[in-house]
């Protein structure tokens, strides 16, 4: 889990992850030095699980190196990640474990994810499919990362997250595709927060990762025809104004579609 002034949903992120129904766990924090109350925060979960929670707090480059740091301090098999404001579902660890367990062959694994409002009310889910690397070169990125888990031979063999870009989750899942099976459970594993203070569901965060996927495109060899060139053009070539109008109401509709179905 990667912190920074994460004050206002940590706890609850955190007691999805004690309140699994499977036990056998670690939680390893990175928090980016934190000026809010988040270090208290940890503290006090600390003191709760004292066998089970480590963490630093330091400034770092950005959340690809936050999450470099946690891979080199985990003991455990199996990885994930979560958020400091997204929730794992009480079942979710002993749905993973159980899969791995009954698939000895299979090194990655990921599920369904359901989008959250700023008070836990669902908004929408997240457009997973089966992996395919042609699609995922091309059009987006089908696994939830949240939602996804490993085993801890994935990092020794495809290496570090790439601290250059903000996608680098995006990029490394590509990475892991060509070196093993992407196993798809159709199953709600994690439920993502959207609200104000997220850096997802922002107009600029649209269009810095509308760069980075072409980024990610040319690097993996994907199509010139492809969903990422296109935005890359929108956002790079076009002038500022235009790019904005579209992408803005490319937002909306795609924010209509996702975030403003009725809450079930």
């Amino acid at each position: 889990m990667i912190t920074l002034n994460a004050e206002n949903y940590l706890r609850e992120s955190i007691e999805s992850v004690f309140g699994q129904t499977y036990k056998n766990i670690e939680l390893i924090i990175i928090d980016g030095n934190s000026k809010d109350n988040t270090l208290s925060i940890i503290q006090e979960f600390k003191s709760r699980y004292t066998d089970k929670i480590r963490y630093i707090s330091e400034p770092d480059k950005g959340a690809g190196d936050a999450w470099n740091k946690g891979w080199r301090m985990v003991k455990g098999d199996i990885i994930g990640w979560l958020g400091a404001d997204d929730i794992y579902m009480p079942d979710t660890l002993e749905t993973i474990v159980n899969f791995f367990n009954e698939h000895p062959e299979a090194y990655f694994v990921y599920g369904e994810c359901e989008y959250i409002d700023a008070h836990g009310n669902i908004t929408g889910k997240a457009k997973t499919r089966d992996f395919s690397l042609k699609y995922a070169l091309n059009n987006d990125n089908p696994i939830p990362t949240m939602s996804a888990f490993y085993k801890r031979e994935v990092i020794e063999k495809i290496g570090w997250m790439d601290t250059t870009i903000n996608a680098c989750d995006y990029d490394y899942w590509i990475r892991v595709a060509k070196q093993f099976p992407m196993h798809h459970i159709k199953k709600v594993l994690s439920r993502f927060r959207i609200h104000e203070g997220s850096v997802g569901g922002k107009l600029k965060t649209f269009k810095i990762y509308a760069r980075e996927r072409y980024i990610i495109n040319r690097r993996h060899r994907g199509s010139l025809l492809s969903y990422h060139v296109l935005g890359y053009i929108l956002t790079h070539y076009l002038p500022t104004f235009i790019v904005n109008t579209l992408i803005r109401s490319l937002w909306e509709f795609k924010k209509g579609r996702l975030f403003k179905r009725k809450t079930r």
